[in-house]
């Protein structure tokens, strides 16, 4: 996860980012974000963020996701920042932008959940761990906040918390498909750990995608599409207390993912 210091936002602050948050939307367009709409990625909100650097809300077809662009224009960040006192600003930054905020909980009913829990049994998931505690994780290789959450999971995984139960999907760009080959090929072979690592360091290499992963990223596709889910990565998980089963949009924080991981 992507840490950096920037100042604390005071109130005055943030009234000053509310006041000139559609000036920030006319302003001259980056160099790093002339790239993302040469790539055919839209930019669909822009505001001033901490430390001089511009948040942007970035549309690529299927899902928005926000980013910081540093102040000379020529780079992009993914992740969450902080303060120099730890409070996290992103999330300030994303309660300005319900474009992307995750789905509520309440718009997924727990009959639906549970039947998505069981469909998600049937397909081609690549698992990690042993733990019975399992978690399953719809992941776009392409899609950084995987990458994120991945690296999140080294420690629970090992320490035998919990098993996470991978299930790739291709929604981002045209080489997640041969992205995903790669891994499901790599994860037959060496283990699931290395191309899931490559992945996370994009050091992955394509491969060819045969008929039967076709076959098996498309009913993965399936229930992420009929579960009315939007974005990667998109998390499964039971409710210790009540064994509810439950979903969460995008990379947790590592309280939520505490929360999700609670032992009895």
């Amino acid at each position: 996860m992507g840490t950096l210091v920037g100042k604390v936002l005071s109130p005055i602050a943030l009234a000053a980012f509310a006041s000139h948050a559609a000036a920030a939307e006319t302003a001259e367009v980056t160099p790093v974000e002339s790239y993302l709409m040469s790539k055919g990625n839209m930019i669909v909100q822009a505001f001033p963020a901490a430390s001089g650097m511009k948040g942007i809300v970035v549309d690529n077809g299927a899902e928005k996701r926000l980013f910081y662009v540093t102040p000379d224009g020529k780079s992009l960040l993914a992740g969450v920042m902080f303060d120099t006192q730890g409070a996290n600003l992103t999330s300030v930054d994303l309660a300005r932008t319900a474009s992307v905020e995750p789905v509520p909980q309440s718009s997924q009913s727990a009959d639906s959940l549970a039947h998505a829990w069981k469909q998600a049994e049937q397909l081609k998931w690549l698992a990690e761990g042993d733990a019975d505690r399992v978690m399953y994780a719809f992941f776009d290789p392409n899609c950084a906040y995987c990458h994120e959450l991945w690296g999140m999971l080294r420690a629970p995984v090992a320490a035998g918390d919990v098993q996470v139960r991978w299930i790739p999907i291709s929604i981002l760009r045209a080489s997640s498909n041969e992205l995903n080959a790669a891994i499901y090929q790599q994860a037959a072979t060496e283990g699931v750990l290395i191309p899931m690592a490559e992945m996370a360091k994009r050091q992955l290499q394509p491969a060819t995608v045969t008929e039967d992963i076709r076959q098996n990223l498309a009913d993965n596709l399936a229930l992420f599409r009929q579960a009315g889910f939007r974005r990667t990565p998109m998390i499964l998980y039971r409710d210790r207390d009540k064994g509810q089963v439950k979903v969460f949009e995008g990379a947790p924080l590592p309280q939520e993912l505490a929360v999700m991981l609670k032992k009895e």
